[in-house]
């Protein structure tokens, strides 16, 4: 081949997304072959938490060392075609477990690495705008049987349970969850407010650039108006304060032996701890799910800190929310 005839056909070709975005066009039908299962079989495990508390390691921890698959960085690419992109996964990449435990801000890199596949819960539970969404307005409005539908299903193409990270998504909306899925945990996970806060606001600086610009999960459209305009280190402070407290409401109309709670000092001091509350956790419910393996402690990170970000975000506590100072 010549090298202007190389360069003509490379001209011609089409760029990655485009080729992606005609691709799942072309297998709309396949997907909706796939879609045939009505009855859950497995145990998935739905990680809930406020931003920066540990829930992406805790993802990791239960791909890496149990039997449940994850919505991965390949399924991640078929969101409107999330059954599959789990076939195609499970053929070329199968159960292949998390190679490390690293990620960048939630974010990991390794194509079998967990994806929290946010576009997929964004179809299926009505949002269109983050900063706008309300979950009470649109809660009558979600389809709750083709949500069923899809998670039972892929559950079906992989041959097993899968551990999901949708945090407020489902938060806003655990009850019904929780009635649409009799084996499903949901496994809350809390971690010390201030230490939440101030990686919220490393987050800010070196993903947005810009103190001022949000970062992390928002609150309901109301909520997030009224705060939005306030100082960095006060907006940082209101989110953690409104989710917590989001939290605490959903979680306490459970079922108890739906709700596995943790937290990040749990998860590293005590993985295999963990992994045992989460393995009875299923057996209450009717499920099972397999410790593969007994991983090692985790060592938190001792990273040098930035005073003067700590003290205004001790200050905004003070002033707005001593009570989660404690």
């Amino acid at each position: 081949m010549s090298g202007g005839t190389f360069a003509k056909g490379a001209s011609a070709m089409l760029n990655p997304d485009e080729f992606i975005r005609r691709f799942r066009e072309s297998i709309a039908s396949l997907e909706t072959d796939l879609e045939q299962e009505t009855e859950e079989n497995h145990s998935n495990v739905l990680v809930l938490g406020l931003p920066r508390s540990g829930t992406t390691l805790l993802t990791q921890l239960l791909h890496s060392c149990t039997n449940l698959y994850c919505t991965n960085n390949f399924i991640a690419r078929f969101w409107e075609a999330p059954l599959v992109g789990a076939y195609l996964s499970k053929l070329t990449i199968g159960s292949l477990e998390s190679s490390s435990f690293e990620s960048f801000y939630g974010r990991t890199t390794d194509i079998s690495e967990p994806h929290e596949f946010s576009w997929f819960w964004h179809g299926l539970l009505d949002v269109a705008d983050v900063a706008n969404y309300d979950p009470q307005a649109v809660a009558e409005r979600i389809d709750w049987e083709r949500v069923r539908s899809k998670l039972i299903n892929l559950n079906a193409v992989l041959r097993g349970g899968l551990v999901h990270k949708p945090l407020e998504l489902v938060g806003y909306h655990s009850s019904h969850f929780s009635r649409i899925l009799n084996k499903a945990i949901f496994l809350f996970i809390e971690r010390d407010p201030l230490e939440m806060a101030y990686s919220i606001a490393e987050a800010r600086q070196r993903n947005n650039k810009d103190m001022q610009s949000w970062w992390g999960s928002y609150p309901p459209a109301r909520i997030y108006n009224e705060m939005k305009c306030e100082p960095w280190a006060l907006q940082i402070v209101k989110q953690i304060r409104y989710f917590k407290q989001m939290y605490a409401e959903q979680l306490s109309a459970l079922p108890s032996e739906s709700l596995v709670k943790t937290s990040y000092q749990e998860l590293c001091k005590d993985p295999v701890g963990l992994l045992s509350k989460v393995k009875q956790g299923a057996l209450e419910l009717g499920g099972e799910i397999l410790i593969t393996c007994d991983p090692e402690p985790f060592a938190p990170r001792n990273k040098q800190r930035d005073s003067s970000l700590y003290d205004s975000l001790r200050e905004a506590f003070a002033s707005e929310a001593p009570e989660l100072l404690s």
